[in-house]
């Protein structure tokens, strides 16, 4: 089990590659650096069609900093196609999550150390409660949940709309590399 939010899927069509590239092309527009909130006249996703491969995210008017990047490869068959998606987090957000939820775990560990010492030292928790672990573990928890939480609430819309766009007939969890 992977601690960090990622996906990988397999979405099975029987679209021709064509038509699938052009269904990504309808539905992903280039990057734009600065986006006007209020202007709704874009295509659901920006990124970057190349050959049988493409990036995208999901194009939203509120802030995610855990909004899913997505990798796909197109891989055509005989009847159809599929598309293989991998969702996951920008490096950065992995990175500052990391730390954050590091120096949290860290003082959770300080204090339990600091607790059972002072029980094994006086035989008894003295002035100190269990209920000291309930900030830093609260935290811990509260952003693990965020992480959590919004990159799949993000990333289950974006497999709608991926099976939705290539008429899928099958979408699988693949294994991870």
């Amino acid at each position: 089990m992977t601690l960090i939010p990622y996906e990988n899927l397999n979405i099975k069509t029987t679209l021709d590659l064509a038509k699938v590239l052009e269904k990504l092309n309808e539905a992903i527009e280039p990057k734009q650096r600065f986006r006007k909130f209020w202007d709704a006249s874009h295509k659901p996703y920006q990124g970057a069609v190349d050959g049988l491969h493409f990036d995208a995210t999901r194009i939203i008017h509120y802030r995610n900093s855990f909004l899913p990047i997505i990798k796909g490869e197109i891989q055509p068959e005989i009847n159809g196609c599929t598309i293989n998606l991998k969702m996951h987090l920008h490096t950065a957000v992995v990175i500052f999550m990391t730390l954050w939820l590091g120096f949290v775990a860290f003082f959770f560990l300080a204090i339990l150390g600091s607790y059972i010492s002072t029980i094994l030292q006086t035989g008894t928790a003295g002035a100190s409660s269990p209920m000291m672990f309930f900030i830093p573990g609260a935290m811990f928890v509260f952003g693990y949940g965020l992480v959590l939480g919004s990159f799949k609430f993000e990333s289950k819309r974006s497999k709608a709309y991926f099976y939705e766009l290539f008429q899928a007939y099958e979408i699988e969890e693949a294994t991870t590399d």
